[in-house]
This record gives structure tokens, C-alpha cells and sequence, in this order.
């Protein structure tokens, strides 16, 4: 049989209870409501601005649901009502309290899945899971919270506090929350899951989101401990029978999982930002460095072709000057003597044999000829200077844009 107690300490435990709960409510929004107006910043640039995604959606959720919604729960907290307006809305109440746990858990469900390869066996293994855990939720929040009567039978007007029914089936008698430390326990199952898979997926696929999914559970291991040691505490104040420290915990296990998801993801977001960071200066230096290099290639394959140029029109004229002296050699007629005074040459012209416009003509052929292959060769080369500068410029267009 559970122990009655007497009326004084009927009274200690109505005060404390109510003392407690408007407290631990008032603290938990005030320290949401400043978290978030100290991040908005870092919130604005790191998520708002970010490509829309399932994770997105269920962060933003998990962020202003709480921001919305938990004002209407202090209102009824808070204030003095009476028995007929508690009734009225207590199970509204408690149902509005199912999007906050459940938000917060649906974010650490999509990391873990996004960590673990995005394999559909690890999905439906997270789902199911997640869908118990609702289904606790409903049937807690939704079916079994009542209203703690004995608290207006000493006030007459009070806030509007609901506890687990089988709890509240006799009033003013100790009794233990199975149900709804059971409720706690399933969220610590969820966590210790989410975990495990993460771990259990690093042994068994050594690649590189196993370091991705190791960088998980680095990230994630400090919140995983604070909500754990959160819902263990929950869960035991609900199996211990001092009825005055029941719900106690509940606001912070309401507010506190989104809060820390939000740090969780900001670190995420900034280690992340970090890495590419590291890599875009990494690529960088290899842009520079294969820069350099083509540089260094183009001005040596510049000095080669200029000198082969050289050496092909020196061996031009010398192919010319050949010619010249093979022509006036075999010309008929005395040559004429070019001299660099402005006094006309007074030896007669060569004479317009035959033989000489025969020889003539093939110097003018051959004199093409090496002009045609002179102008074919530096064409080549403008045009394979012209691929090396557009690779260049190419090259420094793909820097800035990773930049």
C-alpha cells in the first residue's frame, strides 16, 4: 500500500511542486529566448542562407516551434486558473508538448542517416524506432496526462500542471510515473541507436564517410551525454515516489535537445566551412604551383621554337645566298657588283638569256617556297600560344570561382 502522508506534508509538496515547475519553466525559456538572440547572426548566415534540405526543414522546425508555442504552456503554467479552464485545455497542453522532443530527434535522425552512407536499411531501422518513440509520446502526452487536481483543492485557483493519470488515480498518495519514466527511457534508447549505428557503420565500411561519420561522433558525443544524463534524471525523479520533483525536468527536456541540436550543427557548419576552407587553399597552391609550371614550359617551349626560327632562317639564306652565287656562277654575262654608293654601277646588266630567267625563276620558286614554310611555322606558333594563354586564363577563372 502506498504511504499516505499527513497535511503538512500534503502542503510542502503542493508548494514545492508548483514552486519547481513555474521556475524550471520560466528559466528554460529565458535561457531559449537569449541562446537565440545571441546566435541570430551565426544563424542567419550558416542556416538561413543555406540550400533547402529535409535536415534544414526539421532544424527550423525544431528551432521556432519551441520560440512560437512554448508561451502559450507558460501562459498555463504560470498563471492562476481555475478547475474548469484547466480541464478544458490540459490535454491540448500536453499534445503541444509532442512536436518538441520529437523535433529535436527528428534532426539527429536525419545526421545519422546522411553519416551512415544514406543506406535504406539503416533508414528503416531509424524510422521504426522514431515511430515508437512517437507512438510513447502520443500515448503519454495524449491519453494518460490528467490534471493534478489536489493542487486547486489547497488553492482554488492554480497553474495547470498534468501528471501521468496512474500517478494522479489517487490524489495526495505517493505514488510512481512508470509511464512516463518509460518515456524518457525510450528517447535514451533513440539516442544510444543513433550512436551505435554510427559507430557499427565506421568498423564495417573503412572509407571516407566512415571519417565523416567518426567526425559525427566527435561532434555529437558532448550532446549525446548531456541528453542522456537528461532523460536518465527525468526518468528516475519520475520512478522516485516524491510526487514534488515530478516534472521538474520536463521543460528542460522540452527546450534544452533543440538548443544543443542547434550548437551541434553550428559546429558542424563551421568545421565544414573550415575544411573547405583548408581545401580551396590546398587547391590553390596546386593551381599556382601547375601555373608556374606551364609558365615555365610555355617561355622554354618560347626559347626552343624562337631558336629553331633562327636556325631555320639562317639556314634560309644560306640556302639563298647558295642559290645566288649558283646562278651568277652558271649565269652568262659578267655579274653586276651591288655597291652602297650612290653612284650608278657602270657595268652593263646581265643579259636576259634564256638560261639566266630559267635560273631566275627557280631562285624566286625555291624563295617562296621557304617563305611559305617560314609563314606556316609561325602561325603554328601564334596558335599554340594562343592555347596556352586560354589554358591560363581558364585555369585562373577556375581558382576564383573556388575561391
Amino acid at each position: 500500500m502506498p504511504a499516505v502522508p499527513d497535511v503538512l506534508q500534503i502542503a510542502e509538496i503542493a508548494v514545492r511542486s508548483l514552486t519547481l515547475g513555474r521556475y524550471n519553466v520560466t528559466c528554460e525559456y529565458a535561457l531559449h529566448l537569449y541562446e537565440w538572440l545571441l546566435t541570430l547572426d551565426e544563424e542567419i548566415t550558416l542556416i538561413h542562407r543555406a540550400r533547402w534540405n529535409a535536415i534544414k526543414v526539421a532544424y527550423l522546425f525544431s528551432r521556432y516551434y519551441p520560440l512560437l508555442f512554448f508561451p502559450v504552456h507558460m501562459w498555463a503554467w504560470l498563471g492562476d486558473h481555475s478547475l474548469h479552464t484547466c480541464h478544458s485545455i490540459v490535454r491540448l497542453l500536453y499534445c503541444m508538448v509532442i512536436p518538441f522532443p520529437m523535433s529535436a530527434q527528428a534532426v539527429i535522425l536525419f545526421r545519422t542517416y546522411a553519416f551512415t552512407g544514406r543506406q535504406k536499411v539503416i533508414l528503416g531501422i531509424l524510422c521504426l524506432a522514431f515511430a515508437v518513440l512517437f507512438a510513447v509520446e502520443v500515448w503519454i502526452f495524449g491519453a494518460s496526462f490528467s490534471l493534478a487536481e489536489e493542487l486547486f483543492v489547497l488553492y482554488g485557483r492554480t497553474a495547470c500542471f498534468g501528471n501521468d493519470k496512474f500517478a494522479q488515480s489517487q490524489a495526495f498518495v505517493y505514488q510512481r510515473a512508470y509511464h512516463t519514466a518509460s518515456l524518457f527511457l525510450a528517447a535514451f534508447g533513440l539516442d544510444c541507436l543513433c550512436i551505435g549505428l554510427v559507430i557499427w557503420y565506421c568498423f564495417s565500411e573503412p572509407s571516407i564517410r566512415c571519417r565523416l561519420a567518426t567526425t559525427f561522433v566527435e561532434q555529437g558525443i558532448g550532446a549525446f551525454v548531456v541528453m542522456s544524463v537528461l532523460n536518465l534524471l527525468s526518468a528516475a525523479l519520475y520512478f522516485s515516489p516524491l510526487r514534488q520533483y515530478d516534472g521538474m525536468s520536463l521543460p528542460y527536456t522540452m527546450i534544452l535537445p533543440n538548443i544543443i541540436n542547434y550548437v551541434d550543427e553550428q559546429l558542424s557548419v563551421l568545421r565544414q566551412l573550415l575544411q573547405n576552407s583548408r581545401e580551396i587553399c590546398e587547391d590553390s597552391k596546386d593551381v599556382m604551383n601547375k601555373r608556374d609550371q606551364a609558365t615555365n614550359a610555355r617561355e622554354e617551349e618560347k626559347d626552343r621554337r624562337s631558336g629553331d626560327i633562327r636556325s631555320k632562317v639562317a639556314q634560309m639564306r644560306d640556302h639563298q645566298d647558295e642559290d645566288l652565287r649558283n646562278i651568277i656562277t652558271r649565269g652568262e654575262g659578267r655579274p653586276a657588283i651591288i655597291r652602297c654608293s650612290a653612284k650608278p654601277d657602270p657595268s652593263p646588266p646581265l643579259d636576259k638569256s634564256p638560261q639566266m630567267e630559267f635560273l631566275t625563276q627557280q631562285l624566286h620558286t625555291a624563295h617562296e617556297e621557304r617563305m611559305e614554310m617560314l609563314r606556316t611555322f609561325v602561325a603554328d606558333t601564334l596558335a599554340i600560344n594562343r592555347r596556352n594563354q586560354e589554358e591560363l586564363r581558364a585555369a585562373i577563372e577556375e581558382n576564383n570561382r573556388r575561391r
